[in-house]
């Protein structure tokens, strides 16, 4: 079977690393100490949640501006987060092995520029690259999954690998398998089927060895 990611917390540990954006763009413009950024109870890209967080801790802001500066420093930070990761690494074995990989993610089509530059630059094969962005609809539905597959083979031939259970496994209802990845932010999300705790080729190799 041919693997297939989703972005975010599946490969890096971005929740964690934009709940430190938030902060620091708060005590730069405030230069006062902010209240720690819960992502598990505000999402960090979405202006709505973050305005509830400013507005529970009384702390001056700007939730648009936020949001998109959030945006802006985690896609700076992306490369050297994913190299300090080994996923370019890891993404090339999964192709020599199952296939080449594909990716999909509820992102912007700045985003998948993004990707696909680095994937090029560094000579990591893959074959589509599906966001919500350009698709309209986010997971669960299983449209962009079905979008992906579309542009593929059939859906059987893969496994999506996600970090949000309760979204990811929208992947199922387009008749892919689903595999929930442990490894960093899961979204307070669960789930009783496939599972892996760390993202690396041999729980990637196992779990595709289980399924076939």
């Amino acid at each position: 079977m041919i693997a297939v990611f989703d972005i975010g917390d599946t490969l890096v540990p971005s929740r964690k690393f934009a709940e430190h954006i938030i902060e620091d763009e708060l005590r730069q413009r405030n230069h006062e100490p902010v209240h720690n950024f819960d992502p598990d109870k505000f999402m960090m890209y979405d202006p709505d949640q973050i305005q509830k967080y400013l507005e529970k801790y009384d702390i001056e802001g700007d939730a648009e501006k936020l949001a998109q500066d959030c945006r802006d420093r985690y896609l700076e930070a992306f490369e050297d987060l994913m190299i300090e990761n080994d996923v370019f690494d890891l993404f090339a074995k999964c192709n020599r092995e199952f296939g080449t990989i594909g990716i999909v993610s509820d992102n912007s089509l700045r985003a998948k520029e993004l990707m696909k530059n680095l994937l090029e630059k560094l000579g990591v094969d893959y074959d589509t690259i599906t966001v919500s962005d350009e698709v309209g609809v986010e997971k669960p539905d299983p449209e962009i999954f079905q979008a992906f597959i579309d542009k593929r083979e059939e859906a059987e031939s893969f496994v999506y690998f996600g970090n949000d259970a309760s979204r990811d496994s929208g992947a199922k209802k387009a008749g892919m398998e689903f595999v929930w990845v442990r490894q960093f932010d899961t979204v307070n999300s669960s789930y009783e089927g496939l599972k892996i705790d760390e993202l690396n080729f041999e729980n990637i190799e196992s779990v595709i060895g289980e399924i076939e």
